[in-house]
């Protein structure tokens, strides 16, 4: 057998061997698909609202994974005027960025409502916007994000 035959077939040996590593190890790296998260919907209650007052930012989440439970984060990020709360009580922060996390089991959907409330803006500012950017992960995952416009005005 000639050498360019050998290398051939070398050649294609290694490359089913690699086809055949990254079938195994894919879950692994890419543990969950993207597409089992679907975000219907992400709106502001309020587009416009004084300095002190309160909106919310509702969305629905639904796990289109038939058989396993999967961790949603959401992010928010914005001014730093803007405090971002589940209820009354703040959402933990990390370098700016407010942090909601939430199990779904198989199959399961969920309506959510983050309340925001524009805090430490100067009295005598007539108007200003503040975009919100809102950031979905499953499992760690960047799935989609969105972007909200939300008026102070005294």
């Amino acid at each position: 057998m000639s050498l360019n035959k050998r290398l051939i077939i070398l050649a294609v040996g290694l490359l089913a061997i690699f086809i055949f590593a990254l079938y195994i190890w894919t879950p692994v790296f890419w543990p969950t698909s993207p597409s089992a998260l679907e975000v219907s919907s992400c709106t502001l209650s309020k587009n416009t609202i004084p300095n002190n007052g309160l909106t919310s930012i509702t969305f629905v989440l639904r796990n289109k994974d038939n058989q396993s439970s999967h961790v949603i984060t959401v992010q928010f990020s914005s001014s730093p005027g803007l405090t971002f709360m589940l209820g009354s009580e703040w959402l933990p922060a990390e370098r700016g960025v407010s942090l909601f996390t939430i199990s779904l089991n198989a199959s399961e959907t969920t309506t959510q409502q983050i309340n925001v409330q524009a805090l430490g803006f100067a009295n005598g500012i007539d108007k200003i916007s503040c975009s919100i950017s809102v950031v979905f992960l499953l499992d760690g995952w960047k799935v989609e994000s969105r972007s909200l416009t939300l008026t102070v005005q005294d």
